[in-house]
């Protein structure tokens, strides 16, 4: 399984606890929630073969995930679980109604689905951006406002 550092935001004014998130002089924060692996990752093709379900993913994914934790996540999909093989090319003129085929990776579904499950940040409403980042600011955070909350 995929092992994420301690997951902070705002200068480390915000720490995920076991039961939310906290500022760092201990107050649990109800408006702000968990920024899940899912909510970034791209919506590759999933597929029914050989009886199980798979997450079909181009050999050249690293160039269509940004999100730094998003990719460590990947490569540990891929390196653990993968097997390469020829998966559809959406991208690609269409042959009697199919798309053409490419080398790519294909990942269990199950094994997709319980590391995308895992926190990597935090996000809030919009309407509770500027409180949260005044009540940062406050502990010390000197990170710049920005334009909303993080993940969005």
């Amino acid at each position: 399984m995929v092992e994420l550092p301690e997951i902070t935001e705002l200068d480390g004014t915000l720490r995920r606890g076991p039961n939310g998130w906290y500022w760092s002089d201990g107050t649990f924060e109800p408006r702000v929630r968990d920024l899940m692996l899912e909510e970034l990752a791209p919506s590759w093709r999933c597929v029914r073969f050989a009886h199980r379900t798979w997450v079909e993913i181009p050999t050249d994914w690293r160039f269509r995930v940004e999100h730094a934790e998003l990719r460590r996540a990947v490569s540990e999909l891929v390196r653990d679980y993968s097997t390469i093989g020829a998966i559809r090319d959406d991208g690609a003129a269409s042959v009697i109604g199919r798309g053409q085929m490419r080398s790519g990776y294909r990942v269990p579904l199950r094994a997709w689905e319980l590391i995308m499950q895992q926190p990597v940040g935090a996000t809030w409403d919009a309407a509770d951006d500027a409180d949260i980042r005044a009540h940062a600011s406050a502990l010390g955070c000197h990170e710049p406002t920005g334009d909303g909350p993080l993940g969005t």
